[in-house]
């Protein structure tokens, strides 16, 4: 069966295409500050990432007629996911006001409803913060008929062109195993490594994401630690779960190693963070049409925080935001390691078809050892698997794979530039990167600067940490892999643009690399645990 959420509907109409979608949270801790300008924004930095459906968060807020206006008119779509009880039911009425859903205006923008009743990760009902519920309840009802019976009936009533959720996950039907990756909309949530995405092949996936740190001068505005460490007071008070720091550090040290210098364990876990999201999305997007789409937790953040988002609570793309906006463009080629080997994907999430010619590069240490040129037809709506060859067998841990299309599609602004995929044989703690090393030039723009990179060597995913020169400087691009010759020309929204010398640039300029010197001490959670369970039983 099909994925109900594949069959969302704008004002009626039917669209097959809406793949991209983020999880708002509420704009600010206090609403009323939220202005009309406020949404505004937020609705373009939501087109600006290629999504098109914002998931509006059940335990937030109610989001106002201003929003909803602004969805209309910028064509995104929003999915409601609405509050719900969060106790016991012991008689009383419940109408269409209830369920935190309402009975209001309609807009063309609403695509689904969805209650969330309960957290349906485990076969029965988890009341949300009710533990032990099976003795609490006293013979009290958790309302399953409000969500399974009643509310369906009124959606279908009072808004019949929506799609109506029983909750998420859910696999539709009131007892089966809601998380179940072959038929509805599942919760992805690794436990450790983002390689674990290779485990599933959903459908949807309507929650998944990872956590990371805010812009640097986000943090350092608000954080005074005498000693800054991953762990260190500050830090730790405003992540949720309180596992996050752990979960953080366990996928560093698979993939860089966890760093002792907290200046470099700052801007690798922002990139970690960026590679899992992106490492997550392009994953079902090569499983397309069979996976019909993502939301991504999440778009913003409304408090100073490491979190899920990918804009922080001062309005600043995080890396993460980049690696989304790559991943979601309609036309993107991915590489992957799959059971048989390393894999080329071309996924073409439009209604044509596209004719594609790949350069895929295979780099030894360095240095160029091997290429070729790879041609393929994708159908519309379809990942398809592009054959390497022997380019890419026996991938060592010295080497990776470039795959590049110099032009996805030149009918859409943002998408008329090269896509490009890049595989390590192993991990970047196995890669011997040089120094990074390469040119900067910088130039007046109407609006700021443009700052141009020319690569002397490798440069695997540079970043250019604008925030640093100028707290409310915007990167347009950032986040690129480029490769010993080529330039890249990044346009910089800034007040400041004497502050981007080229100096202060190339200090600014990061890219990704093993730790330097990692905690060769670290020990996972898993780990930990394991540790004390083999010490209470001796």
């Amino acid at each position: 069966p099909t994925t109900t959420t594949a069959q969302l509907r704008r004002d009626g109409q039917r669209r097959a295409d809406v793949r991209p979608r983020l999880q708002l949270d509420p704009d600010d801790t206090s609403p009323a500050r939220v202005t009309e300008d406020d949404i505004r924004r937020r609705i373009a930095e939501t087109l600006d990432l290629g999504a098109n459906l914002l998931r509006v968060w059940g335990g937030g807020v109610f989001e106002s007629e201003e929003f909803y206006r602004a969805c209309d008119e910028a064509g995104i779509l929003v999915c409601r996911t609405s509050f719900s009880p969060a106790r016991p039911i012991r008689g009383g009425t419940f109408t269409s006001e209830g369920g935190g859903g309402g009975a209001r205006e309609h807009h063309p923008a609403d695509a689904a409803y969805e209650p969330r009743p309960v957290e349906r990760q485990q076969r029965e009902p988890v009341v949300w913060f009710l533990h032990d519920w099976e003795h609490k309840l006293d013979g009290a009802t958790w309302g399953e008929s409000f969500y399974v019976d009643l509310l369906p009936r009124l959606v279908a009533e009072l808004d019949p062109a929506r799609t109506y959720l029983i909750g998420s996950p859910s696999s539709g039907g009131r007892w089966d195993d809601p998380n179940d990756p072959t038929r509805g909309v599942v919760h992805w949530w690794i436990p450790d490594d983002y390689r674990a995405y290779d485990d599933v092949r959903p459908r949807f996936v309507s929650e998944f994401g990872f956590q990371g740190p805010p812009a640097r001068s986000t943090f350092d505005a608000v954080v005074h630690d005498e000693a800054l460490a991953p762990f260190s007071p500050a830090p730790c008070s405003g992540r949720r779960p309180r596992a996050a720091p752990s979960s953080i550090n366990d996928v560093l040290d698979a993939h860089f190693g966890v760093p002792s210098d907290f200046d470099q364990w700052y801007w690798l876990a922002q990139l970690d963070q960026a590679r899992a999201v992106r490492y997550g999305v392009e994953r079902f997007r090569t499983l397309e049409p069979y996976c019909r789409g993502t939301i991504v937790w999440q778009l913003n953040d409304c408090w100073p925080a490491l979190s899920w988002s990918m804009i922080d609570v001062a309005d600043r793309y995080k890396p993460v935001a980049y690696a989304v906006r790559e991943a979601y463009r309609p036309r993107i080629v991915v590489l992957r390691h799959e059971s048989d080997g390393p894999t080329l994907f071309a996924c073409n999430s439009t209604p044509d078809a596209w004719e594609v010619a790949v350069d895929v590069q295979r780099w030894t240490r360095g240095e160029r050892s091997g290429r070729a040129v790879m041609t393929a037809r994708v159908a519309p709506h379809t990942a398809a698997p592009v054959p390497l060859g022997d380019l890419a067998a026996g991938l060592a841990g010295d080497e990776l794979l470039v795959a590049t299309v110099e032009e996805t599609d030149a009918a859409a602004p943002r998408a008329a530039r090269p896509s490009r995929s890049i595989l390590l044989g192993m991990t970047d703690r196995d890669y011997p990167d040089e120094p990074a090393t390469f040119e900067v030039q910088i130039s007046p723009t109407a609006d700021g600067v443009e700052v141009r990179l020319t690569a002397e060597t490798l440069l695997r995913d540079a970043a250019l940490l604008v925030d640093e020169l100028d707290p409310d400087a915007h990167a347009e691009r950032n986040l690129e892999t480029i490769l010993p010759g080529e330039t890249v020309a990044w346009s910089i929204r800034t007040l400041v643009p004497a502050a981007f010398t080229e100096e202060a640039v190339y200090a600014a300029v990061r890219t990704a690399h093993a730790a330097t010197r990692p905690d060769e001490a670290y020990r996972g959670l898993a780990q930990l645990e394991a540790e004390k369970r083999a010490a209470a039983s001796t």
